[in-house]
């Protein structure tokens, strides 16, 4: 027959008034002090004093029990009964209550570790045993954490494996862009390559964004499986991504843009096996970006109207996609092996067929764990990036119908009355 658990009153008794709390000295004299550097596993007793230096501050527990992988100080007054509190960093913990739960208020953390049957005997002065379990504990100060990151900084993400995530992609950025764009291009080494040193070229810049965060794990990965860390799944979202614009899309820029490739290469599908790996590099640069730009966004105008906030934020997609899209177009423009039949027009109108890919991918790439309390599974992030790509098929093709191609494309290339899809190999005429 289960005992019945009398509640507590939970309101913080006088003695846990930081204030009010003895000094260090004070205490180390009135009580007898134990200095331990980790309390993990040390039972606290009533009367007790556990002190970890990194804290400067006292406080009353009142009761026995074990005490958490904290940084602080624990003192244990006898005197104390139910309700007493213990705060660290800016948390606050209460035994209190019959559930053990973790409540967050802003830097304020709560929790509420399981009561006992012993608890009746605390009515009558006797020390309960409780125990401040540690995961709830790091679980509390992690959660202060996030809130605090997400005050301070409004462009970082919340999730610390996704803020990790976004920092390496952009600190990784300018090794692949000042090779390819700072070296190969303008001292003009592509002159003497051939198909192995560009496909040598494009691994040097893609495959080092997988590997480097195999090896050198950042501190909010250290704990996770692989298959949960972020750097995993926006690798995962922009390789499908990145694959399926230019296995198909390169197409419509064959038909449509009036673009070729002239440069000597392995090829599949018609398209440069060099294009697939450098397309991931300037994707993960190009959203990592977004990512932050938009949260940042969303954080200035939170408190506005939900319509405004929508067409805000639509504006600033559309404005961010065309830019990317035309910055890149115009990067490249001292290559000669990438041609168009009319420069000008594929800056102007050809940027913004660009920015399509992006219309759609930034939004959908943001969600990405961009929600502590939804934590996306691999399948999902594959699933994500079809359903993008796919969006992003239709919108291209709905162009290539009904708006055609925006130059006069040589026959071998031209698509207007073509009923099918601009891969179908009667389509592949580009060089």
């Amino acid at each position: 027959m289960e005992s019945t658990v009398p509640q507590c009153d939970c309101s913080p008794p006088t003695s846990a008034n930081p204030s009010s709390l003895p000094s260090e000295s004070a205490a180390r004299r009135q009580w007898a002090v134990r200095s331990v550097d980790s309390a993990a596993s040390d039972v606290v007793h009533s009367g007790d004093v556990i002190w970890l230096p990194r804290v400067r501050r006292w406080v009353s527990d009142g009761r026995q029990g074990r005490a958490a992988e904290i940084s602080s100080a624990i003192v244990v007054d006898p005197q104390s009964m139910c309700g007493a509190a213990i705060r660290l960093h800016g948390c606050v913990l209460k035994p209190c209550g019959c559930k053990a739960e973790v409540c967050c208020d802003s830097d304020v953390v709560v929790v509420q570790p399981r009561c006992s049957v012993a608890e009746t005997e605390a009515r009558s002065g006797s020390p309960i045993a409780f125990r401040l379990m540690a995961g709830s504990v790091r679980k509390a100060k992690e959660n202060a954490k996030e809130k605090r990151v997400k005050s301070d900084n409004p462009w970082l993400a919340l999730n610390p494996s996704k803020r990790w995530g976004e920092a390496f992609f952009l600190l990784y950025t300018p090794f692949w862009l000042t090779l390819c764009l700072g070296i190969v291009v303008p001292f003009k080494l592509y002159e003497d390559f051939k198909e192995l040193e560009y496909l040598l070229l494009g691994l040097v810049s893609a495959v080092p964004a997988v590997l480097i965060p195999i090896f050198i794990v950042g501190k909010a990965d250290s704990g996770k499986n692989w298959k949960d860390r972020y750097w995993v799944k926006a690798n995962l979202w922009i390789i499908i991504f990145s694959y399926v614009g230019n296995y198909f899309w390169t197409h419509y820029f064959f038909s449509v843009l009036g673009a070729s490739y002239t440069f000597p290469s392995w090829r599949m599908n018609n398209v440069p096996h060099t294009t697939f790996l450098l397309t991931h590099s300037c994707f993960l640069f190009y959203h990592m970006a977004s990512n932050m730009t938009l949260r940042r966004l969303r954080h200035a105008i939170a408190d506005l109207p939900s319509s405004v906030r929508f067409l805000m934020e639509a504006a600033w997609i559309f404005a961010l996609s065309y830019f990317i899209a035309y910055l890149e177009t115009l990067a490249i423009s001292n290559f000669p092996y990438y041609d168009f039949i009319d420069r000008s027009l594929m800056y102007k109108v050809g940027s913004l067929f660009y920015a399509i890919y992006f219309f759609v991918s930034f939004p959908m790439f943001l969600r990405i764990d961009e929600n502590t309390d939804d934590k996306w599974s691999l399948p999902r992030v594959a699933i994500d990036a079809l359903g993008a790509a796919m969006l992003v098929t239709i919108i291209l093709d709905l162009w290539r119908i009904f708006l055609g191609p925006i130059v006069t494309i040589p026959e071998s290339r031209q698509c207007a009355a073509q009923p099918g899809l601009v891969w179908f190999p009667v389509q592949n005429g580009s060089a």
